[in-house]
């Protein structure tokens, strides 16, 4: 058993083949890192062999944080998750999910694609000029996103803004 889980352990912490690494580096430069941007996109997450299409919306400041809002097509809101180069918290998640792993991993992943992190368990594939697909190995999904709209620039400071609860009367 210890066999098995350092092997397992062993195949998320690879390096990225050198076609991988080209990807990652292609990507880096597709997004302003550095200067901030807000990013609109139509994104497909595929979890055990089902998928759930949405729109997200990411704000990054130029100092790293962050914030990504994704909805389903009919506009409800799924996710909200805030964070900066180094920790991350999920504000809302479908009912029941909470901040299970796959939050954290999702969190963790798109730091490393905007902002440039760590890239353990993670194969990225460019799709055209304007799409990716980046596989999760250790928590087992797949996420493909296509860029429908990229405004460079400092996202506004609302974006970062968690809003509180109304009280009732």
């Amino acid at each position: 058993m210890p066999l098995a889980l350092a092997l397992l352990l062993a195949g998320c912490a690879s390096t990225p083949a050198p076609k991988e690494a080209a990807a990652w580096q292609a990507l880096a430069g597709r997004y302003p890192r550095g200067a901030g941007f807000r990013l609109q996109q139509r994104v497909t997450l595929t979890v055990l062999g089902r998928e759930y299409p949405m729109l997200a919306s990411l704000a990054v400041a130029s100092n790293g944080r962050w914030r990504m809002q994704a909805s389903s097509e009919m506009g409800g809101l799924l996710f909200d998750l805030l964070g900066d180069t180094a920790t991350a918290c999920v504000l809302r998640a479908p009912q029941g999910m909470g901040e299970k792993p796959l939050l954290q991993g999702l969190a963790q992943d798109l730091r490393a694609l905007y902002l440039g992190g760590p890239r353990d368990c993670q194969a990225l594939a460019l799709q055209g000029p304007a799409g990716f697909s980046l596989e999760n190995r250790c928590w087992h999904y797949r996420l493909e996103a296509h860029d429908l709209k990229i405004r460079p620039g400092t996202p506004p400071v609302s974006a970062f803004v968690i809003p509180t609860p109304a009280l009732a009367p």
